[in-house]
């Protein structure tokens, strides 16, 4: 994670840049992947080199990658909550963001409360460790009142109530012969 200036970890990135492959549509002899996978845009030296579909996915790209996140305390966390999300139902935001209903006045939710309510729907999937761990990201929720990543305490918190309870759920789901997280 980004607790200082980490160059990989570009804000508008995050959480539009997951990918996943099916399959079912693959021979047997073919290289299977297994997902998830981050994907990054690369910049390409000289103009007027590239084809026209590459300018086309370049735009594409491009316009998905600046999502504004409406309602987030913190934007990083955010962003890292919305990956947990995509990871959890292996589909990309823009999908889940669509299969969640607006509310009963047909008024479009927040990312933020969109993104809480599809936590909400993975206790049934994943228990409840998993949904927590995503919910404390979304909201930068970590008991301190506090939302900037430089705070030593907030690093602290993060590394205990994230990275350490993924690395147990890793480990718990190793343990049951399941290796779905790597």
């Amino acid at each position: 994670m980004q607790f200082y200036s980490t160059p990989w970890l570009s804000h508008p990135d995050l959480g539009q840049i997951v990918r996943f492959y099916n399959n079912s549509d693959l021979s047997m002899n073919s290289v299977q992947l297994e997902g998830p996978y981050f994907t990054t845009k690369l910049k390409t030296r000289g103009k007027g080199k590239g084809k026209a579909t590459d300018q086309i996915h370049s735009v594409a790209y491009e316009k998905a990658s600046v999502a504004v996140f409406s309602g987030a305390r913190n934007e990083l966390l955010f962003n890292f909550g919305i990956i947990l999300l995509e990871i959890g139902f292996a589909q990309p935001w823009h999908m889940l963001k669509r299969s969640v209903s607006p509310t009963v006045t047909g008024e479009k939710l927040s990312d933020y409360k969109t993104a809480e309510k599809l936590a909400q729907l993975l206790i049934n999937q994943m228990g409840l460790t998993y949904p927590k761990i995503i919910k404390k990201c979304l909201g930068c929720d970590f008991g301190l009142g506090e939302t900037d990543m430089d705070n030593e305490d907030l690093q602290r918190r993060f590394l205990e109530d994230v990275v350490s309870e993924l690395q147990r759920l890793r480990e718990h789901i190793r343990e049951m012969g399941l290796y779905l997280l790597g």
